[in-house]
């Protein structure tokens, strides 16, 4: 195991000057790509592995309230309640 400390992978993509859309891609799909996982992971399609969370704020650290669906395996493990409309 390999410890790097704190990791903020969307700072690196910034600091490399790339905008969100190719930050993502780079962050998911072509990670995947260039380790040859991507028929397996890298993107939302059926059929492959991946787990996902929905989040309302980024800051640091993440508070278990900023969940707003939890998808782990296919299957929802979290989902925040709606707030009643007044």
């Amino acid at each position: 195991m390999v410890s790097v400390g704190e990791l903020d992978l969307w700072g690196e993509a910034g600091a490399a000057d790339l905008d969100e859309e190719d930050a993502l891609r780079m962050l998911t799909i072509e990670g995947a790509r260039a380790l040859g996982w991507d028929s397996e992971v890298g993107s939302l399609d059926v059929g492959k592995a991946g787990d996902l969370a929905i989040l309302t704020d980024l800051g640091r650290p993440v508070p278990p309230t900023a969940a707003l669906l939890t998808v782990i395996g296919g299957r929802v493990v979290h989902r925040q309640p709606r707030p009643l409309h007044k």
